[in-house]
């Protein structure tokens, strides 16, 4: 006998599913939602592109782009993705018709349509109201990044989520600070930002990370998959931290107590200072610490001299540049370092990665400054949030890695190499913190207010900005895009001078 295909459409939370969706609902959704179909056997994928479809009901001859279908669980589930992002306060229709067929040439019985509307996140985020103790965690279908979306404004009106904003990687952990019917909202870096529901699960009594000081240094475990700990060590910690004590941050920056009471801001400097400074060491110093430090295997052995020849070259800290590279090769010892002398993980993706081998870990060493340049340190530059290594707020950390603790990896390694070498870099330069209060900051190349900006940080406050001198009503800063930064300025009012550690 003939058997009919059936399905049932689920709004998901990853492992946590809905009931069966019927037509005459109407689902409040996020900008990025993701539809995950599920039938009872796997689908032939060449009758889906052009029977299962989106329309926006005011526009409903038009169909709503979406990007290239994906399935799971044996072709069992198909996977619906805009490409882009929903319109806020639109409603929509998905839409299977009897088209689709299973891979033995059933159809569907009759065809089936989802309602739903759009929900304007940054005004349901005002009246959101965290429920402690839970977390966020990340579970997107294919293990890509989920993106996090940031409230952007409009002469000082939030109106919509930025999704380019920010990425987490699936399993990582973040502090939930309520939810809506499409979003959890969530902090990461220290700026509230939200995640679709589709890519991510609320946990009960999740356990977060916390720091405590050692061995004069300030550890911080981080909670991953399987009840386990990766822990960040920073030699030096603020005074306002006392061993023996457990804390908790954010942002690694504001520290509170057991009882949720603040103690202390004080930031770390290697992730916030900028990375157009110039390190103190010589290429001999750099190269004694490779020789000494790392496996003598490592392919980074003797790039001292690269090192240093790059930073003059594009105005890239050496040290930044060599904590980078140890950070992402293993200390020179990982297949991509031995095999492809790519030691910065360029085009490095978790899906499709390139094969290309370099030359040799110099030119692989080029090609990343490059790229630095162009893409993060370029006015209007794709990836551009800061000429600092950062967080998931705000610095390279944003777009470079979906890892929210990437840029404190690397600050760590540079912590390392500054401490074996004689301390000479940390604290050369005041850290000044963009105020809270303000969402934007005007770089201008003199003090005159009427001169047109140079360029503005945007969704800035909190962002690292790196002072080299002080006049009545300005700093000096040094600069943050071009290939030479030169020095520009920035209105006191805007800045803090904060404590590094």
């Amino acid at each position: 006998m003939k058997r009919t295909l059936s399905f049932m459409v689920l709004f998901i939370l990853l492992l946590a599913f809905s009931p069966q969706a019927n037509a005459d609902d109407t689902h409040h959704v996020a900008m990025t939602k993701q539809w995950v179909i599920k039938f009872n056997t796997p689908v032939d994928t060449s009758t889906v592109q052009n029977n299962i479809y989106v329309i926006n009901e005011n526009a409903p001859d038009k169909r709503v782009a979406l990007k290239e279908f994906t399935y799971a669980n044996g072709n069992k589930h198909v996977i619906v993705t805009p490409n882009g992002t929903y319109r806020q306060g639109d409603s929509y229709q998905l839409i299977v018709t009897n088209g689709v067929k299973s891979t033995e040439g059933n159809s569907l019985k009759a065809s089936k349509k989802v309602r739903f509307t759009v929900e304007n996140g940054c005004e349901v985020l005002k009246n959101a109201k965290p429920n402690s103790p839970y977390a966020v965690k990340i579970a997107t279908f294919d293990g890509d990044a989920a993106h996090l979306g940031a409230c952007t404004t409009s002469n000082g009106t939030s109106y919509s989520f930025n999704y380019s904003y920010a990425n987490a990687v699936t399993n990582s952990t973040l502090a939930y600070e309520g939810e809506s019917d499409g979003y959890y909202f969530i902090n990461s870096g220290g700026r509230t930002m939200a995640v679709d529901k589709s890519v991510a699960k609320k946990v009960d009594g999740f356990k977060l990370s916390y720091y405590e000081v050692k061995n004069n240094s300030l550890y911080h475990s981080v909670y991953t998959a399987n009840d386990k700990y990766e822990v960040y060590i920073t030699p030096g910690y603020p005074d306002f931290l006392k061993p023996g004590a457990v804390y908790s941050s954010y942002d690694g920056s504001t520290f509170t107590d057991k009882d949720g009471k603040v103690v202390g801001t004080a930031y770390n400097y290697f992730q916030f200072i900028s990375i157009r400074t110039k390190t103190n060491y010589t290429a001999d110093e750099l190269n004694r610490y490779i020789e000494n430090k790392m496996p003598a295997d490592s392919v980074m052995q003797g790039m001292g001299e690269a090192l240093i020849k790059a930073q003059d070259t594009y105005n890239l800290n050496a040290l930044f540049m060599l904590a980078f590279a140890a950070h992402e090769s293993q200390n020179g010892t990982s297949t991509n370092a031995k095999n492809l002398k790519n030691i910065y993980s360029l085009d490095l993706r978790d899906i499709n990665p390139s094969t290309y081998v370099y030359t040799s870990v110099e030119e692989n060493l080029n090609v990343a400054s490059e790229a630095i340049l162009e893409k993060y340190l370029k006015i209007g530059g794709v990836y551009a949030n800061g000429a600092l290594i950062g967080n998931n707020s705000h610095g390279m950390n944003v777009k470079f890695a979906t890892d929210p603790y990437w840029g404190e990896g690397i600050a760590g390694h540079m912590n390392q190499i500054d401490l074996y070498l004689g301390s000479k870099d940390k604290f050369s330069h005041k850290l000044g913190i963009i105020d809270s209060e303000y969402d934007f900051l005007n770089i201008r190349n003199d003090v005159f207010a009427s001169q047109s900006p140079l360029y503005r940080h945007v969704l800035s406050n909190g962002r690292g900005v790196t002072i080299i001198g002080e006049k009545p009503s300005y700093y000096e800063l040094l600069g943050d895009y071009g290939q030479t930064p030169g020095i520009v300025t920035g209105t006191k009012q805007y800045i803090n001078e904060v404590v590094t550690y």
